[in-house]
This record gives structure tokens, sequence and C-alpha cells, in this order.
């Protein structure tokens, strides 16, 4: 072997000659031997070099201390030996530093969270640390590939797929892939499962043949419980909001319909129509058209973009169209929102055009009525003035002059009351009230007036009349009294009887009559006591009597009498009553 070499090796290279001689000794040989060459080999080395070749292990003590050596010789045909020896010292030591490093690593990966899986070339489990033992409660076992998943319980992400042997991430990694940020989990029987997220590659030797594969498991398995809990949070916080947005525009609705329902005409319903929607929805324009015959009303609030989205909603009813125009569409909401509240602008417009026409139809009736009222009850006053007139014409003595002079102021005043009948009557059908002023009447003075109206019908009988003072002006309380005498004459039959009763500080004042009793709705209305005379079946008198005694603070009640007639009773206030008890 060419010298050279020799003197690189780590081998302990000798040529011992046929006496035994060392004749050359290699660098390594001169560090651990010392200078040899010249000295016999068994004094250094103390070996038996019988045969052709050999193989012998000693311990040697070389100049570094104690030595375990490997000698190997042979014989060559000139009768010379070659010897090599090994240091086997180095060996054990390294041996020693393995088994050292081998019991670090097994720490290190004992000590790691992560789980640490590795297989050699063939598919075959070699490693599986002890995080990897706790994620699958089971010891690693030389299994191959095709069993891991069934084995090792692996599944697909969504923890119900079994987990096919190409999808294991192991498996992949030993296929050459670089597998990164994989989700599987491990679902052993009877333990909780995990979730772990794997990384992992292929093992190579320096030569780039493949070793095996190795893959890290991080267990995500709490931070996919904390994301859960966060997503949960986070959509009850959402919900939350979209309640917190939902109750906000309700009440903005209804402040919206509290405007709408008060307006009384259809322009401004409008108005307050768009003018609400554009707030309620943050709408960049809105217009309403309302369309009750014969008119069409239009009002527009903003503007927009002709290519921004748009909502349209009929109304129905009195008919139209509703259109909200943003730049962002209507969320579901939203558009709940305006076709509520285009419910109630359709509701409102009806009862406008209702409210319009009852009106128009209310001031016919009323125009009807009072025509028919009056022509009737201005009849026969004005038929009697016209006869005494006339009768004044005649060539007449003083006293039948003076009689037809007195009848016919009586017949005026007649005349007169009805005229105060027909203003407050109008009054009533236009809601406004008595034009009452303060005032005090010997309740005898208004009775003797009212005789003084219808006196020379014989019907009429006064039964007797306190001498008590009520807080009335006498004007009305003269209007009570001939409104029920007077009708009383006209529609009963019989004598009508007049007459008075103190009771508990107020004035009763009651006419009866023998028949035929009061219509049943009117009867109905007297006893309620509320709300306008039914159309048709009261005249202008009670229709007026019954609100003017509730404005002089008093009241009218009426019952059939035993003989099938009609008692009134007006109550009212005596003075001392008003002023604070008797």
């Amino acid at each position: 072997m060419d010298r050279t070499h020799l003197e690189l090796s780590r081998e302990l290279h000798l040529d011992v000659g046929p006496d035994g001689v060392v004749g050359y000794a290699n660098a390594a040989a001169r560090a651990l031997l010392g200078d040899v060459v010249g000295r016999r080999l068994l004094d250094v080395l103390p070996v038996d070099l019988e045969g052709a070749s050999g193989l012998e292990e000693l311990r040697i003590a070389g100049l570094s201390g104690p030595r375990t050596m490997q000698v190997r010789w042979r014989r060559d045909d000139d009768g010379r030996r070659v010897v090599v020896a090994s240091d086997l010292t180095v060996g054990e030591a390294t041996r020693g530093a393995v088994a050292e490093h081998q019991r670090f690593v097994d720490a290190l990966l004992g000590s790691l969270r992560e789980g640490i899986v590795a297989c050699d070339a063939d598919g075959t489990l070699t490693l599986f640390n002890a995080a990897s033992r706790e994620f699958h409660g089971l010891p690693q076992e030389p299994l191959p590939a095709d069993r891991w998943a069934e084995h090792y319980d692996l599944y697909e992400a969504d923890g119900q797929t079994r987990m096919d042997t190409a999808r294991i991430p192991l498996f992949r990694a030993l296929q050459g892939e670089q597998v990164e940020d994989v989700e599987l989990v491990i679902a052993p029987r009877g333990q909780p499962a995990r979730t772990v997220l794997c990384n992992g590659r292929a093992l190579r030797d320096t030569d780039g043949s493949r070793l095996g594969a190795v893959v890290a498991m991080h267990d995500i398995t709490d931070r996919i419980a904390a994301e859960e809990r966060l997503r949960e949070q986070t959509a009850r916080a959402r919900a939350a909001e979209v309640q917190r947005v939902h109750l906000e525009r309700l009440r903005e609705l209804s402040h919206v319909g509290l405007r709408l329902a008060a307006t009384e005409d259809l322009e401004s319903l409008a108005r307050r129509t768009v003018s609400g929607v554009r707030t309620l929805v943050a709408a960049d324009a809105v217009r309403l058209t309302l369309r009750p015959q014969p008119d069409s009303i239009s009002a527009v609030e903003g503007s927009a973009p002709d290519e921004a989205p748009s909502v349209e909603i009929a109304l129905p009813g009195v008919g139209g169209r509703l259109r909200v125009t943003r730049r962002e569409s209507l969320d579901a909401d939203e558009q709940e929102l305006v076709a509520q509240l285009v419910q109630l602008v359709a509701a409102t417009a009806e009862r406008i055009v209702l409210t319009d026409q009852r009106i128009e139809q209310e001031r016919r009736q009323l125009r009807d009525d009072l025509l028919a009222g009056v022509t009737h009850d201005m009849q026969t006053p004005l038929a009697a003035i016209s006869g005494f007139g006339q009768v004044l014409r005649l060539d007449l003595d003083d006293a039948e002059r003076a009689g037809a002079v007195e009848a016919l102021v009586r017949q005026t005043e007649v005349l007169r009351q009805l005229v105060l009948q027909f203003l407050d009557y109008v009054r009533l059908r236009l809601d406004r009230p008595f034009r009452i002023t303060d005032g005090r009447t010997l309740v005898t003075d208004a009775l003797a007036a009212v005789v003084g109206l219808y006196g020379r019908d014989e019907r009429l009988v006064v039964e007797g009349a306190a001498s008590a003072v009520v807080a009335v002006e006498p004007q009305r309380l003269v209007q009570v009294l001939a409104n029920l005498v007077g009708n009383a004459l006209r529609h009963g039959q019989g004598e009508v009887r007049v007459g008075t009763t103190e009771r508990d500080g107020w004035l009763q004042v009651w006419v009866e009559d023998e028949g035929p009793g009061l219509p049943a709705p009117l009867l109905a209305w007297l006893r309620d006591g509320a709300g306008r005379a039914p159309d048709g079946v009261a005249g202008l008198g009670l229709a007026v009597t019954v609100p003017l005694l509730r404005a002089l603070g008093g009241r009218l009640d009426a019952a059939h009498t035993a003989q099938g007639g009609t008692r009134m009773q007006a109550t009212l206030p005596l003075v001392a009553t008003a002023e604070g008890g008797r």
C-alpha cells in the first residue's frame, strides 16, 4: 500500500520482519506506541503472530494510557507480517456518548407538548413520544401504514369521517409531500376527541436516500373550543346588535306612525311619509304617490343616482306607490319596516278619505235636517203670526185687539225660541260649546213664561211649582222647560202635567204625558246620556236640551209611565248648592 495513504490512516500499521522486529510504523502507530521501529513486536504488542493471519483483541499500555486494541495480521510470501491495529477505546467512548445522546433525545421528545411520530422507509412506525401516547391512549407499535387510521382512531377534521391512508399526514410526508397545518381528529374509544394540527416531512440521508418520515402534532382542541365560544359570543353579540337596531327602528317607526296617525289631510300625509321613511332607513330619495279619486297627490324628498337600487311598494286601498332609493340595498328588516309603514299610510289615507266623505255627508244631512226641522217647527208660529196679523186688520174693539196683539207677541216668542234652538243645534253638530252666561232664575217665573207660550192649550196642567232659585240664566231655563213642554204637547196624548220637586240641593222639574211613549233608540240615548241624539228620532228640542242641561250642570232623565206615557225630568242645581251647600 502506498506509504502516503498509510500515514494518513487512523489505524495502526506495522511491518514486521521474519525475525519479529518492526521495520515500519505509520504515524498513528508512532503516536500511540512511540518509536517502535527496530523493536521486537512482542515488546510492543503482545500478540502471537503464528499462522497465516489472525484477529485478536487485547489491552496495552499506550503512551496516553491504557487502550483496547483489535489486532489483525497476515503473512506475506516473503515471511514478513503486516499488522493492523484499531483502537477500540474510542469506539467504546462513542457508544457511551451515543447512549447518552439517545437518553437526551428521549428526554427532549418526552418533554414536548407536541406529539412526535415517525416511521422508517418501509412505512413501519418507529417512534411515538409521550405526548403522542397520551393523544392516542396507546403505545407505539410497528404497524404498517394501512393499519394506522383504524388502530389509532384517526378521523378527518369533521370528527366523523375515518381518514383514508393516503390522507394521513405521516403517510403523505413519507411520499415526499411537505405537510403543513393539516387538521385531523384523534378519537380514541372511551376518551375525549382531540383535534391536532400536523406538520411533517420526509427524512433523507446525506446522499438523498429516503430514511423515513416524521410528523409533529400540535393539540388545538382548546383553541378550537375557544374559537367556537368566541364565535358563539360574536353571534350572540351580533344578534343583540341586530335586535337593538330592530328595536330602535321600531321606536322610530312608532314615532313616525304616531305623526302619520294624527294627520288630517292627504297632502300632509304624503309629506310626512316621505320624511319619515327617509329617516327610518336613511334613504337617499323617497317618492310617494297617492291616488284617491279624483285627484293624485305626490311628495318627493332627496335624490339618488339612477343606478342606485330601489324598492317599490304598492299602497292598498286608496292606491298609489312608495319608491325608496338608496345606494346600499335595504336589508330584509328594513324592507319589512317600510312595508309596515306603507300599511299604516294606506290605512291613514283611507281614514282621511272616509272622514272627508263622512264630513261631507254629515254636512248634507245637517242641511237636510235643519231644513226639515226648521220648516216643520216654524210652520205653526208663522201661521199664527200671519193669522193674528190679518185679525189686526179687522175692525176690533180694544179688548179683542189687545188679545190679538198678546197672541202675536206669544207666537213671536215661540219663533225666537225656535231660532235659538236652531243656532244651538248648529253648534252641537259642529262640536262647538254653548254660549252660557252666569245667572239666577226663580223657577216660578220660568214656568210662568212657558205657560204664557202654551197657555191657550187646555191640556197643559201645572200641578205646583216651588219658589226656588236655580243657578241658571233665565233664557236658558225657559228654553229647557219650553222644549220639554212643547215636545209633550206636540207628541204626547191627553193631559200634559208639569211640576217641581226639591231634593238634596237639587231642583227636579218634571213633565209627564199620557202616551204613546218614546221610541226605543231615543229612550236608550236619554238613559245613556252620551253622544249626539240618533238621527231621525229626536227633533231640535230634545237634541239640544240634553247637552244643554249637561252644560248647565244638570241632567235629563226619561222613563215610561205605568199608563204608557212618558215622564221627562230635568235636574238642576239650586243656588244654595251651587254656592257650597244649604
